[in-house]
């Protein structure tokens, strides 16, 4: 029997945190089923993993349908805002989903989400900063998730601007961050992650660009600038290919995460002293995919070719024109990407 499925990974993920010191920043960690579930072994089974004087690991039912006319992200943060003004959740509180029955990206794009298969978290955080500054936490936490994949797996993880993280130039991970804020004041950030770990198959229409890990790992750990130009853009490296069907070995769901975890916490902490990206630009940079490359910018008013130069320390994307002028991208309805494909 697998035994890191549902909640017994979690409670892994809860003893790597205590190994690493970083249970104080996370003091809490709820683990939400899907639905609702008989195994009562499973919850003795965490229960007995834990330190009788550590924090125990919460099992909450999904989220119910939203009322009419509010969505399940505005329920979510509306939720979490009261719950922190309450005292009821603190800061670094994680929340991990065993399944996402409605996951969605930017632009509502839908995020594929089965069950026992991958890491779908949301974190919650106060910080006190101005609201305009909270944007830049989206690309420090990429910048965790792909420095805690290269910890845990030795993958070379590479971040697309602003924070899709990738694999050999396949999508692993996408996050979406969100706000509460009342007047001029943070009530709420929370930043929801999912990274695909073991899941074997896409749908057809993505799988041109997504890929998890244990495919990546299974393929090899070549990394994607020792490859062939940026512009490939096959549906799976003939490598990846022969693996798809042949991975055997899960990935340790729990050790991936403590990664991210770990990391963020310390990215977290530099972000705070400037209340930018500041300290953290040049670690992001030096894993940022396509730097110093052509790229294509998406841009509404009109698409243009450019060569990438890194972030700024408010994380927006500088990028040299052919005339050599200077643009600064902010994240939003501009995209950037290669020049024959997603990378």
């Amino acid at each position: 029997m697998n035994t890191e499925t549902d909640a017994v990974w979690v409670a892994e993920l809860r003893k790597l945190l205590e190994k690493d010191g970083e249970n104080a920043f996370y003091p809490d960690i709820r683990y939400r089923r899907s639905t609702p579930s008989t195994n009562d072994w499973l919850k003795e089974a965490v229960q007995e993993s834990l330190e009788p004087a550590q924090e125990t690991v919460r099992e909450e039912q999904k989220i119910s349908d939203a009322d009419e006319g509010t969505t399940r992200e505005e329920q979510r943060i509306s939720t979490a805002a009261s719950d922190t003004a309450s005292g009821k959740a603190a800061e670094g509180t994680v929340v991990i989903a065993d399944e996402q029955t409605a996951g969605k990206g930017r632009s509502g794009r839908i995020w594929v989400s089965p069950s026992g298969r991958n890491i779908y978290f949301s974190l919650l955080l106060t910080p006190d900063i101005k609201p305009e500054k909270a944007t830049a936490l989206t690309l420090a936490m990429g910048l965790s998730v792909a420095q805690g994949i290269r910890t845990a797996l030795s993958l070379p993880a590479y971040i697309k601007w602003p924070n899709d993280i990738i694999v050999n130039k396949k999508k692993v991970c996408g996050m979406l961050t969100e706000m509460e804020v009342r007047g001029s004041q943070i009530k709420a950030v929370i930043i929801g992650v999912g990274i695909n770990v073991n899941q074997k198959e896409f749908p057809e229409e993505i799988a041109f660009k997504a890929s998890s890990l244990m495919l990546e790992k299974a393929a090899g750990d070549a990394s994607p600038m020792t490859k062939k130009a940026a512009g490939d853009a096959s549906p799976m490296s003939e490598k990846t290919a022969k693996t798809a069907d042949s991975c055997e070995k899960e990935l340790s769901r729990a050790e991936i995460l403590a990664g991210v975890l770990t990391a963020f916490h310390e990215n977290y902490k530099k972000f705070l002293e400037t209340e930018n990206l500041e300290g953290l630009k040049e670690d992001y940079n030096a894993l940022l995919f396509n730097v110093g490359r052509a790229v294509r910018i998406e841009d509404p008013k009109g698409a243009y070719t450019a060569v990438s130069r890194g972030i700024d320390e408010k994380g927006r994307l500088a990028v040299e024109r052919e005339d050599g002028s200077t643009v600064l991208i902010s994240t939003g309805e501009i995209s950037v990407r290669g020049l024959y494909g997603y990378v």
